[in-house]
């Protein structure tokens, strides 16, 4: 890795790219369209079976470095694209999510306003149901508590966030051990030992529905994020509300599988009924809900 010594700001922006044909196109022209103009593009095929790769190279910029490798998940995409990056600041964009023209011009200033920080992330939006209400009040602020931010719903993302390249030194980046949560894991980390800056304006958008999602594979509980998190080591309470979150969305995918009785067993600690309660904050009528959806869908 290559950390520039220029005063100005640089991004690498690092896109990771495994079978994305249909998307991949739309996605570099998103930051070719940038307002902001001083960057590189890093392209990593991850051993794509598709026509991603002929795509990307049909996009003729001198900005656009395209590095290819066997298939070894996106973790390990995004880590040697990070660790070939030439800038000094790293942005992260998967396949097929996208920017607004502003999303670089955005995060550059608030570096510039606040440059003893490392880590930045902005407001994004969803596809199926786009908001572009801005994330804050004012342009930019450090999160102190990050956890209790990310309860209401403003989470770092991985087509949101950037970070200085010298983190990357600092501290291991991607797991590439774990199939899900993987950037979650990231962001936690880095909002543990930084304190990030929120970007309230929306400029990134993630698309739900694009092929390939983590989310529509199938799933090893072992190879997930949430599966390492030991929730009795967790004293602060907005990082443990935080966490049972996350354990609620991935019981929500396992209930009544094996892998269910492999989070039980794993927080065996917490006794059957503790855990439950604990998880569906201590809301009964809530627990048998969702119990009662889940048996309904089975049907």
């Amino acid at each position: 890795m290559i950390v520039s010594e220029s005063k100005y700001v640089r991004f690498s922006v690092v896109i990771p790219l495994y079978n994305k044909e249909k998307h991949i196109a739309g996605t570099i022209k998103s930051v070719l369209e940038q307002f902001f103009r001083d960057f590189e593009i890093v392209v990593v095929n991850d051993g794509s079976t598709d026509d991603s790769l002929k795509v990307a190279k049909s996009i003729q910029d001198s900005r656009i470095r395209i590095i290819s490798k066997s298939n070894g998940g996106v973790s390990s995409a995004r880590n040697r694209g990070i660790a070939e990056a030439k800038n000094e600041w790293i942005a992260l964009l998967d396949a097929d999510d996208a920017w607004l023209p502003n999303h670089l011009e955005n995060l550059a200033k608030a570096i510039s306003l606040f440059p003893e920080h490392k880590v930045f992330f902005t407001g994004f939006t969803r596809d199926v149901r786009p908001d572009y209400t801005p994330w804050c009040k004012n342009f930019a602020v450090p999160v102190e508590n990050y956890f209790k931010l990310a309860n209401s719903g403003k989470v770092m993302f991985s087509s949101s966030s950037a970070f200085h390249a010298s983190i990357a030194m600092e501290m291991p980046m991607f797991r590439e051990d774990l199939t899900r949560g993987e950037d979650i894991d990231l962001w936690t980390r880095l909002a543990k030992k930084y304190v990030p800056v929120l970007v309230g304006e929306v400029s990134a958008i993630y698309f739900h529905c694009a092929e390939n999602r983590a989310t529509m594979r199938s799933r090893v509980l072992e190879k997930s994020m949430i599966w390492h998190v030991k929730i009795s080591q967790i004293s602060d309470k907005d990082e443990k509300e935080y966490f049972r979150k996350q354990y609620y969305i991935v019981l929500d995918s396992v209930l009544f599988t094996r892998n269910f009785w492999q989070i039980l067993r794993r927080q065996k600690y917490y006794g059957f009924f503790r855990f439950w309660l604990w998880l569906f904050n201590k809301n009964l009528s809530r627990l048998l809900r969702f119990l009662s959806r889940r048996v309904r869908n089975r049907k």
